[in-house]
């Protein structure tokens, strides 16, 4: 239900199915909206510089 509220809001996002108190995840599926607007490469941007500032301390 959230994929299919996500996906018509057009909400960009990553909608991990599971179970959630063993963390052991099933399937992940992500909106168009994620892949049009290019979040994959944001995202490694992103963990590439928390990465960077995680080392540095």
């Amino acid at each position: 239900m959230a994929f299919v509220q996500l996906s018509i809001l057009g909400i960009a996002a990553e909608v991990s199915t599971g179970d959630t108190l063993r963390m052991e995840f099933r399937r992940t599926r992500y909106t168009l909206a994620y892949w049009l607007n290019k979040f994959d490469d944001r995202l490694k941007v992103r963990r590439l510089f928390e990465a960077l500032a995680e080392s540095g301390r």
